[in-house]
């Protein structure tokens, strides 16, 4: 009886020992094979350049500010036939001045190395802390005085605030290579396209609020959906640099 109980014992300290190395053993080979599987990636941290105003234009900006709530990249790759499409996201919050000339860092997102057949990034611009993402503040010149140039026109007050969740894309990339560790994509931005197809004629008859012309969704909203369709709408220019040196990029025609 004692034997049989010995070697029960047994049989349980080898199961037990026989468990213990397969489980060590699953989880050594678990983890050499995602180290296998994990593909190498480039950090790309964006920005955004203003433009400055041209001059002699009827709106006159004095003051603005875009809010982006993320950054992300999207490319498109060949996979044998079909093409696969890929978004890596990075979010925070960040403010963009729109009438000083500048450079404002949104954020970095990590990209896999690969040779993207198409690749753009997108800037997103979501009211989630605040009344608006966007405001612009200035001024409306009439380019064709009233009375034929006989009565004097005062510059009327003009306010843009997008309250409305948009997306601005970049220009499309071709061919574009991602295989370095560190990047840096500079998007620039025009802040005229904002208002194109806004034109002096829409602007005289354009109704008033305490005597300034507010485009928003509730005031003017023939003006706020022109504006809102230019930002969805506005290819925005790219240069993708590799540690300081540029990476030529041509745009998909």
């Amino acid at each position: 009886m004692k034997k049989i109980k010995y070697l029960i014992a047994a049989a349980f300290v080898s199961t037990a020992l026989f468990a213990g190395c397969k489980k060590y053993d699953t989880t050594s080979s678990g983890t050499a094979d995602y180290d296998r599987l994990k593909a190498p990636s480039a950090n790309i941290t964006i920005q955004v350049q203003t433009i400055p105003q041209r001059p002699g234009y009827m709106l006159a900006w004095t003051s603005g500010q875009m809010i982006t709530s993320e950054v992300m990249f999207t490319g498109s790759f060949l996979n044998g036939d079909p093409v696969e499409q890929q978004s890596y996201v990075s979010t925070g919050f960040n403010t963009i001045d729109l009438v000083t000339p500048s450079v404002t860092t949104l954020g970095s997102v990590d990209v896999p190395y690969h040779t993207y057949l198409r690749g753009f990034f997108t800037i997103g611009i979501n009211p989630i802390n605040s009344v608006t993402s966007l405001d612009l503040k200035g001024q409306y010149y009439q380019i064709q005085p009233p009375s034929h140039g006989i009565a004097p026109f005062n510059p009327v007050p003009v306010e843009i605030a997008i309250s409305t969740p948009v997306a601005l894309n970049s220009v499309m990339l071709s061919n574009l290579p991602i295989n370095n560790g560190i990047y840096t994509a500079i998007i620039s931005m025009d802040v005229n396209q904002l208002t194109l197809g806004i034109d002096d004629a829409a602007l005289s008859v354009a109704a008033k609020t305490n005597g300034a012309i507010l485009i928003t969704n509730e005031s003017n909203p023939n003006l706020y959906g022109i504006v809102v369709k230019n930002l969805e709408n506005y290819m925005m220019n790219l240069k993708l640099s590799v540690n300081a040196m540029s990476t030529p990029a041509n745009p998909v025609q």
